[in-house]
């Protein structure tokens, strides 16, 4: 064992450590229904590496004390084992059920980075400048280690703010005038853009609307995703449609309840058809 290394059961644990966050990051599953859980659990990527990095930092040979630049050499050996960890993991799930991203990718650097350039600063000389010795490096690093970290949360952060928005707004569903109803909004086989009102429909010439065109095949559909869950005070859904077309077409409704979504088996849903005219 190296003089200056730490014992060997404190680096085994350590290697036992980034291990089990590995495994645990590829095999178990990803949280259920909901957009808030999804990129709670998609920043999270950032905080695992982090850890991932500090314990590639202690299972590394040497220890606090050593001389500064063999100490940044271990730092930045651990960095990029980290970021070779979490490329191998990204690569790895283009052979599994999950998809490889880029994002997660960097979310897994700027964790790891993060979190090694805040330890470093609890270590004398690691973060310093010899010709500038009253700048406060140390301090400027856990500054920007805390701001990068942050970066990762900036989507949750949206998220819940998408949230609020959208549950200070119920029980209005969508009006295509708040920029937080996108995150609810999903098309198949459709378009959509914003457009101001047709004029013979004109209540409001400066209000926008939602302009569908479904592509021809398929099932083409607009979903709106994850509304508020109860509406137990209310007994009807209503909507305005206006057709820009010359013939009558045919509009499908389907409300799916939570069950439905997890099981389709099992739940039960509302399906009403409807004959829409030109205006």
């Amino acid at each position: 064992m190296n003089a200056r290394s730490r014992p060997a059961p404190v680096r085994v644990a350590a290697v036992a450590v980034a291990v089990g966050a590995m495994l645990y990051l590829e095999f178990a599953p990803r949280p259920g229904h909901g957009d808030l859980l999804h990129v709670l659990y998609d920043a999270g990527h950032a905080v695992l590496f982090g850890v991932v990095a500090l314990a590639a930092l202690v299972a590394l040979p040497g220890r606090p004390g050593d001389p500064p630049a063999r100490r940044r050499a271990t730092y930045g050996t651990a960095f990029v084992i980290a970021a070779v960890l979490g490329a191998a993991s990204e690569t790895m799930q283009f052979f599994g059920p999950r998809d490889a991203d880029l994002w997660d990718l960097a979310r897994d650097v700027v964790g790891a980075g993060a979190f090694l350039l805040f330890a470093a600063t609890f270590e004398a000389g690691v973060v310093s400048w010899p010709r500038r010795p009253h700048v406060p490096f140390a301090a400027l690093a856990r500054i920007v280690a805390v701001f990068l970290l942050l970066l990762a949360f900036v989507p949750v952060a949206a998220t819940a703010t998408a949230y609020g928005f959208r549950n200070a707004a119920f029980p209005h569903l969508m009006d295509f005038e708040s920029y937080w109803e996108s995150r609810f909004l999903e098309t198949r086989g459709a378009d959509i853009t914003l457009a101001f009102l047709p004029e013979p429909w004109n209540e409001d010439p400066t209000r926008l609307v939602g302009m569908v065109t479904f592509r021809p095949g398929g099932y083409s559909s607009m979903i709106l995703r994850e509304p508020v869950p109860d509406w137990g005070a209310y007994r009807a859904l209503r909507f305005e449609v206006f057709s820009t077309l010359d013939r009558e077409v045919d509009l499908t409704v389907r409300i799916d309840d939570e069950i439905a979504i997890r099981h389709p088996e099992f739940g039960e849903r509302y399906q009403g058809e409807f004959t829409i005219g030109p205006g």
